[in-house]
């Protein structure tokens, strides 16, 4: 099977610039589940809409899995930031060949030798269904990856990296987005203590 195959299963949006990939994907309407990437994002954020910087170089994009089937319900939402963690170490882990660190709720560390810098922030966010109370019709997931990113500004330099400042090279976003989609995808369709498991042996403890 060819590693883009797992496209057929989204309508993609990509564009070159936007404020926030999840606020747009919130806009969307389709029966189909959608994937929207952006080049940078103007108005990227964190939980409790902290500002997230979104430079060109990066990676930003969501996935949103339309629940046409009312296959989710509320006790699931807490399980899509972690789907996405572990989606994002494995494609890095396979792509780079270096290993990222979870820091709860929604981080991905780097460790240097001087201590952790973060190169990843994952954003979930649902819309409960008004005409069937308790279910979902839709969750997004949302992360910004520093892949190609040169520099940060100001005090992001010191708490910030990139896989470029990490290895040197450089990255093809379309294949770090196929690889995550890909992993996403899978742990999506495991069991839950298999996606514990991926996740606690990724975990920081104590940090």
């Amino acid at each position: 099977m060819n590693k883009y195959d797992i496209f057929n299963n989204f309508d993609i949006i990509y564009k070159q610039s936007t404020g926030s990939t999840n606020d747009d994907a919130k806009k969307l309407e389709s029966a189909n589940n959608i994937i929207i990437a952006a080049g940078e994002q103007t108005a990227g954020r964190g939980r409790y809409a902290r500002s997230f910087s979104s430079k060109p170089g990066g990676l930003y994009f969501t996935i949103k899995i339309c629940n046409t089937n009312n296959f989710f319900n509320i006790e699931g939402i807490s399980f899509y930031p972690m789907i996405m963690s572990v989606a994002a170490c494995r494609a890095v882990h396979d792509l780079c060949g270096i290993n990222l660190d979870i820091k709860q709720p929604n981080d991905l560390l780097y460790k240097f030798n001087t201590g952790y810098k973060k190169l990843a922030g994952i954003l979930t966010e649902s819309s409960i269904s008004p005409s069937n109370a308790g279910n979902l019709s839709y969750i997004i997931t949302g992360i910004g990856l520093n892949l190609n990113t040169r520099e940060f500004d100001g005090e992001l330099e010191h708490i910030a990296s990139s896989l470029y400042l990490i290895t040197g090279q450089t990255y093809n976003r379309i294949d770090m987005l196929c690889a995550i989609t890909n992993n996403f995808m899978s742990l999506a369709n495991s069991s839950r203590e298999h996606l514990m498991g991926e996740y606690n042996k990724r975990l920081l403890t104590n940090f």
